[in-house]
């Protein structure tokens, strides 16, 4: 289901972006008692989602109207 946002993230990944990741990803694990490899992906996957969100709300507001 996720395999198509799995490789943008995969292809698009950054340094500076898996630092981002890596950073918020610990910061959750500490606080849910769990392994920051666990939070990872969830995190990865919740930005992605996050961004996908945002680009199609900047779309939408900014679109040229006809």
């Amino acid at each position: 289901k996720y395999k198509l946002i799995k490789e943008k993230i995969k292809g698009e990944a950054t340094t500076s972006a898996n630092v981002i990741v890596f950073v918020i990803s610990d910061t959750v694990a500490i606080h849910a008692g769990l392994a920051p490899a666990l939070c990872v992906p969830l995190v990865a996957l919740i930005l992605a989602s996050i961004a996908k969100a945002g680009v199609a709300a900047w779309c939408q507001t900014f679109k040229p109207k006809t």
